[in-house]
């Protein structure tokens, strides 16, 4: 799934409206910061998010957990990303929060990024996204400047990644929880 939604966001051009108010850097900054979230949640329990049957709304399901896609933004997902081909649970933000603060006994507010970018001439939000798929997390942001720890997608296009396991050709930093 993650190659799918990579590839089909890497072919689309975006372009800022404008309305950025965070530097790369401190988009990089709010990425890392939601990866020590996680990465505190994987160390305390031992697995990652979601690893558990967790969906109760159909209780003759027991399949493996489904791929999430939570977007960190109070923008709607465009439902070019939220629809099939995706196979993915779309979560919102504070339901996150709350399934994160149970676990790790204290509040979780996580960073938001609610910039307006536009796909194909469309307005269309862009977003941190947590993906959490197959016993690993990742959490990415897409910058349209330069930073030195992301890589280069496209003409002024660049993705920002942590994740639960390092995947250097990628340049996918390895999460770690808070004090490591």
């Amino acid at each position: 799934m993650k190659p799918l939604f990579s590839a089909v966001v890497a072919s689309i051009v975006m372009v800022s409206t404008g309305l950025a108010a965070k530097t790369p850097e401190e988009h990089v900054q709010a990425v890392r910061q939601i990866g020590q979230v996680l990465a505190e949640y994987t160390q305390k329990k031992g697995t990652t998010p979601f690893s558990e049957k967790w969906k109760e709304d159909d209780p003759n399901d027991d399949s493996s957990p489904v791929t999430i896609l939570c977007h960190l933004s109070e923008n709607k997902v465009p439902d070019q990303l939220a629809f099939p081909p995706f196979s993915c649970y779309v979560m919102p933000p504070k339901e996150l929060e709350a399934y994160l603060a149970k676990a790790l006994g204290r509040k979780i507010a996580l960073p938001r990024d609610d910039r307006e970018l536009k796909l194909n001439g469309k307005p269309a939000p862009l977003f941190y996204t947590i993906q959490i798929d197959d016993g690993k997390f990742f959490v990415a942001t897409y910058l349209t400047e330069p930073h030195k720890d992301a890589r280069k997608l496209g003409e002024n296009w660049y993705k920002f990644e942590v994740g639960s396991v390092a995947v250097p050709e990628k340049k996918i930093e390895k999460a770690t929880p808070p004090g490591k």
